[in-house]
């Protein structure tokens, strides 16, 4: 698979500020058409023991996926994920270019509500939803 993509001006990567996403990663972000979209390339670390891409490598991703679709929200604070759900729809195999993007559904004054799909190519991969808790960092 092409992976000139990377190489495009704007892909970025939040390296060395989440340890396990690094770990499970490398993933992408970049504002496309006004819409945050995440991005991640399968390799044979992210598959299960039946050459499969692992349930705990999505939700990984579509977790990282709500804090992108929300950066705009959230410059300047800090957030946690309190509650995340999905529905498995399709597989995965090595070598997928995995993309994600949604919505915020709703904010509060400490809570963002967001939703979103994975996908590859046209097939979707994983519906997904969660709530954001902000914080002030200090």
């Amino acid at each position: 698979m092409d992976h000139a993509w990377i190489k495009d001006e704007g892909w970025e990567k939040w390296e060395g500020v989440d340890p396990f996403e690094d770990h499970c990663g490398p993933m992408y972000f970049k504002k496309i058409d006004g819409n945050n979209v995440s991005r991640l390339v399968l390799e044979e670390k992210h598959m299960n023991g039946q050459g499969n891409l692992h349930g705990g490598v999505l939700m990984t991703f579509a977790d990282y996926a709500l804090f992108v679709i929300a950066r705009d929200r959230l410059e300047g604070i800090g957030a946690v994920t309190v509650s995340f759900n999905c529905d498995f729809i399709g597989p995965g195999a090595i070598g997928d270019l995995l993309e994600s993007e949604g919505e915020i559904m709703r904010e509060t004054g400490k809570m963002l509500f967001v939703r979103g799909i994975v996908t590859t190519g046209d097939d979707i991969l994983l519906r997904y939803s969660g709530v954001l808790r902000k914080f002030r960092k200090d």
